[in-house]
């Protein structure tokens, strides 16, 4: 038996043999696991300024995309709250969100106050960065009136509930949450990983796509998915443009600023009729002011007294009040301005020099109208018998004292004062009765 035998009816065949195993082993692994060699993907949202309901629909469409690429997805946050009704449907779409969401609020010196509570606490993680804070979600009401006790008691009732079945259903720190509600408590990303208000504190994105690797987070339906996001492919969701501009619009400063400037378009307008481009700017910008105030917490007497002082300033245009119209406008405004957000987080307020500004651009707006107008009342009558006032003409006829004059191209009559005034003598207009000028020897005036 020689080694050629042994090699062709023995070795060789049970060789051949492994190899096809091997090989029949790596394709069934393949189709186990077709995308074990790609990259994971995790979406990333932006959540930042006031929660309004452009972020709902924002959020809404970030979940679907989720949802529909089996991602998770990163919400990273830093608001000071917002529209409870926005709120409400946010928390809705993340409780029942198929795919895992993670919100992180970042970076550091960012916060989830208010609102931000409920949305943190809905998440199926909550991470935080270094040196930020969550908490403070009591309901704010503007205006502090006696007889809204009773509906404050039953907002801050309702609040409370919310954020407290969040918590249970989140397996977080149930006692907190609702204390965040009803004592405004807050905490540092440090007492809020000790008091598990959170999961976890993450340095930025790489460091929380490292310790987000390998937890268990149950999902809708009881179902439970394992997150592989070491080295996972990030991708970005923006806004769109209709989201952003509505966005920005829901702001108390820009708010404020529409409205004043609504206001100011529209009275500009009718005190120049046929412009056009004043009042269609003046209505535009009050409905984007209306909407950006029905979306935000804002004092509604605020609002009227802004609206009150404009109309005084306006009042001022038609009636004689020596500048008290004017002195009461200005102080009903600055009033309106202050009380329009003060019962607001230091964040949702109108900035005191953006309050300055406005008034100062409202009383020069209207200063600059009655300068104009008095101007106006100055100017020489141009049309008519009275533009005729100051002209020079020439005697026809001997003016003693009635006569004619020839006077800018016509033949008028003419009464001379004084003495009689011989023809060819120039004379100059002094007066008009009726059809009738008054004049006076050129040397004479």
């Amino acid at each position: 038996m020689t080694v050629r035998w042994w090699m062709r009816y023995w070795a060789l065949p049970r060789v051949m043999s492994a190899r096809s195993l091997l090989a029949c082993a790596a394709a069934a692994l393949a189709v186990a696991s077709p995308a074990g060699s790609a990259p994971s993907l995790v979406l990333i949202g932006e959540v930042k300024g006031v929660i309004d309901p452009p972020t709902a629909s924002y959020i809404r469409r970030c979940v679907r995309m989720a949802e529909e690429r089996q991602a998770p997805l990163i919400l990273r946050m830093d608001t000071p709250g917002g529209s409870l009704s926005a709120t409400e449907d946010i928390v809705t779409d993340m409780l029942n969100a198929s795919a895992p969401i993670i919100v992180y609020v970042a970076p550091a010196g960012a916060h989830a106050m208010s609102a931000g509570t409920f949305i943190a606490q809905a998440a199926h993680i909550a991470a935080m960065a270094p040196g930020t804070n969550i908490g403070a979600a009591t309901p704010v009401f503007l205006g502090d009136q006696p007889a809204s006790q009773e509906m404050k008691r039953k907002a801050i009732s309702h609040g409370a509930s919310m954020i407290r079945a969040i918590a249970e259903k989140r397996k977080r720190n149930v006692k907190w949450a609702e204390n965040a509600v009803r004592n405004a408590t807050s905490a540092s990303s440090s007492e809020a990983v000790k008091e598990r208000v959170i999961d976890l504190v993450a340095e930025d994105d790489a460091d929380l796509l490292q310790k987000l690797d390998g937890r268990r987070v149950e999902v809708r339906k009881g179902e439970t998915v394992t997150l592989k996001t070491r080295g996972a492919k990030t991708e970005e969701v923006e806004m769109t443009v209709g989201e952003r501009f509505l966005h920005a619009v829901a702001h108390p400063e820009i708010a404020y600023i529409l409205l004043s400037v609504g206001v100011i378009g529209i009275i500009a307008e009718l005190y120049h009729p046929g412009v056009i481009f004043p009042g269609v700017t003046g209505v535009m910008c009050l409905l984007l002011a209306f909407y950006s105030l029905s979306v935000l917490s804002v004092n509604f007497v605020g609002v009227a007294l802004i609206l009150l002082g404009l109309g005084l300033l306006v009042a001022d245009l038609f009636l004689t009040s020596h500048g008290v119209l004017t002195v009461g406008g200005i102080i009903a405004f600055v009033v309106g301005s202050i009380m329009l957000t003060s019962g607001a987080e230091p964040e949702m307020r109108v900035a005191w020099h953006v309050i300055a500004a406005m008034t100062t651009v409202v009383a020069g707006f209207f200063l600059l109208i009655v300068t104009l107008g008095l101007r106006a009342q100055r100017l020489k009558v141009a049309t008519g018998a009275e533009g005729l006032i100051g002209s020079v003409g020439e005697v026809r006829s001997v003016l003693d004292p009635r006569g004619s004059v020839f006077v800018a191209g016509e033949l008028w009559r003419a009464r001379a004062e004084g003495e009689a005034i011989q023809p060819d003598e120039e004379v100059i207009v002094t007066g008009v009765e009726g059809l009738t000028l008054k004049v006076k020897r050129r040397q004479e005036v």
